[in-house]
């Protein structure tokens, strides 16, 4: 017997907690859902195969068109791979069932970079490992054996570790270690309720962080934007805009991170003073005239020949960078925007 084209759909730029992860009619389906898919088929095809199962192949390798859902193209997003060739999270596990020899530490859900559900949803990993070590904000929780998770069903599954284990409000930096040189972190940041009292982060680079629309609030991520992530936090097939690859200039950029300002319902003034001098960076969308509030504001365009991000569409289109050197102390305004865009920051 064989099994093929087998699989489940997974965007990087749709997440929920993994307890609330199941199939989504007529509609992209996140990255959680694909893993749950994969740890039972990889389970059952590869580490369970008696010899009876002479194939088994997930359906596709990476995202391909597929004229469905978002429009003018659509996605078939069952891959192993995002279109752009970007490694999801079922790749990496995928990974540990063939390669078992090959050393493997990832953690999953990174691109869910800002939570509100269940302050336990935790932290989960994937590796080929005997053990795995999780370290969360300076604490060892932990070490966990290969081979003792199990799903929500009962089924075990081999390669997978879950810490099931409380956040703190604000910024959480998990990693996950095998004792053998071999690790990986994350900067998750948890604005959900009964979270852990907050950390103090000293010297914090972004103070009076503020919004004009109380249904689209503005957080200062004092972690590094990354190429092919998410834009928005909302992370609900309503906001998939992401990056594609990050210009120079803005590599190493910290980021304020809202909800897609041009959704109905969530358009927003955004004000943010500055701790010490710093450039201020307004990434979007391409039009035919750079936005007048901008322009008045002194920003200027940054030359980025060729620069695309993905849309609300996860097509790519053409973008725009603006700058503007800020002093210390001084308050930042900016008008509800015309266009999708995010504020970055540059030290």
């Amino acid at each position: 017997g064989y099994v093929s084209e087998t699989g489940a759909g997974g965007v990087t730029t749709i997440h929920c907690d993994y307890a609330a992860a199941n199939y989504r009619l007529n509609t992209y389906e996140p990255e959680e859902y694909q893993q749950l898919i994969a740890e039972a088929r990889f389970q059952t095809c590869i580490r369970e195969n008696d010899g009876s199962l002479g194939m088994f192949a997930w359906w596709t390798m990476r995202d391909f068109s597929d004229v469905k859902y978002k429009q003018p193209i659509g996605w078939n997003t069952k891959g192993l791979l995002t279109y752009a060739g970007f490694k999801k999270d079922v790749y990496y596990l995928y990974r540990c069932f063939l390669r078992p020899s090959e050393p493997t530490v990832h953690i999953t859900s990174k691109q869910y970079f800002l939570r509100t559900g269940a302050v336990d949803n935790g932290i989960k990993a994937y590796s080929s490992a005997a053990t795995l070590t999780l370290t969360l904000n300076g604490e060892n929780i932990s070490t966990l054996a290969n081979g003792k998770y199990g799903q929500s069903n009962g089924r075990r599954v081999n390669n997978v570790f879950y810490w099931p284990v409380p956040l703190h409000t604000g910024k959480n930096v998990a990693t996950v270690a095998d004792g053998a040189g071999h690790s990986d972190s994350a900067v998750i940041y948890f604005y959900g309720t009964n979270g852990l009292p907050e950390i103090p982060v000293a010297d914090l680079l972004v103070t009076d962080l503020r919004t004009s629309n109380p249904n689209n609030r503005a957080y200062f991520m004092d972690t590094p934007v990354q190429a092919q992530w998410p834009v928005y936090y909302d992370l609900d097939s309503t906001a998939d805009n992401s990056f594609d690859s990050l210009p120079e200039v803005i590599k190493g950029a910290k980021w304020i991170a809202r909800r897609r300002v041009t959704k109905l319902g969530q358009e927003s003034d955004l004000s943010f003073k500055l701790a010490r001098p710093a450039t201020v960076f307004v990434m979007a969308t391409r039009t035919e005239k750079s936005s007048s509030f901008l322009i008045d504001a002194g920003f200027k365009e940054v030359p980025s020949p060729n620069l695309v991000w993905r849309d609300n569409n996860l097509m790519l289109v053409p973008a725009q960078l603006l700058s503007r050197r800020a002093v210390a102390g001084e308050v930042i305004h900016l008008a509800s925007p015309d266009r999708d865009e995010i504020v970055l920051l540059q030290e």
